[in-house]
């Protein structure tokens, strides 16, 4: 059998797309490895989450299953298999982060052929609240000075 594309194959799994998406990254000589070992941590948890979940396989994922995934940062270790649950939800700008790194890999995977369309599309972009950070006032700086 010749395999022209990974979506030739009968199942492509999450993780291994995900794997042969931070080897693609890898072979381009553009991100530092310390970046790619945090992108391929970072993807491990929507594989461990899809192996947990019934939807391993790539081709078959659709939006639906997509908005499960970060649904569950509320009740984070029962989600990805640690036993338990926690009490402290995940916080907003780690939400977006992932929600990115999500929306590259499965860009990466339309643009290789793999699937037709991205899941991510009919999602929106995850709003985050801007937190303003309190600053020392000039006449408080005059006092330390």
């Amino acid at each position: 059998m010749v395999v022209k594309h990974v979506s030739d194959l009968p199942l492509f799994a999450v993780r291994a797309a995900a794997k042969a998406f931070t080897i693609s990254l890898a072979a381009s000589n553009r991100y530092s490895p310390s970046y790619l070992a945090v992108l391929e941590d970072s993807l491990g948890l929507p594989s461990t989450f899809a192996e947990g979940h019934d939807w391993p396989w790539i081709n078959p994922v659709t939006t639906a299953h997509i908005e499960e995934y970060p649904s569950c940062f509320q009740r984070r270790r029962s989600c990805f298999g640690e036993g338990g649950s926690t009490t402290k939800p995940a916080s907003q700008s780690y939400v977006e982060t992932q929600y990115r790194r999500l929306k590259r890999f499965w860009n990466w995977l339309v643009s290789r052929g793999h699937v037709e369309s991205t899941a991510l599309d009919l999602i929106p972009h995850p709003h985050i609240k801007e937190r303003v950070i309190p600053i020392v006032s000039q006449e408080e700086m005059m006092k330390l000075l």
